[in-house]
């Protein structure tokens, strides 16, 4: 998709009981834990992603419309498309919790945070 494109969530994420580890990213620069729903699928398995470092999904944007990604607009959609097994809901993990859609974003913040440190 185009860059600087908003993303939404698919019409089958359950958008209001998306959770996230820590809850108010708007005030901080990481995110643990993304916890996607599906709609209709009070039963099934969580499916468990591990990614590099967590984009702007999640966030709301100036409409107050839940933002996703490319990224995990497609794992969504490859999981609930699934059929053996069903999945409930998707957890997303970061091998690192520092916000950034680019490798180059989260360069730049421990640079700033070394800067900070010293």
């Amino acid at each position: 998709m185009a860059r600087n494109k908003k993303v939404y969530f698919s019409t089958y994420i359950d958008i209001n009981n998306i959770t996230m580890h820590p809850s108010n990213t708007n005030i901080g620069y990481h995110r643990y834990l993304l916890k996607i729903p599906f709609l209709n699928r009070p039963t099934g398995k969580t499916a468990i992603v591990i990614m590099k470092n967590p984009s702007m999904a999640s966030k709301k944007d100036s409409d107050k419309r839940f933002l996703s990604d490319d990224t995990i607009y497609r794992v969504c959609d490859y999981l609930y498309k699934l059929n053996n097994p069903m999945f409930k809901e998707v957890i997303i993990l970061n091998l690192m919790s520092i916000y950034g859609g680019t490798l180059s974003n989260v360069n730049t913040y421990f640079i700033l945070s070394r800067n900070f440190v010293q």
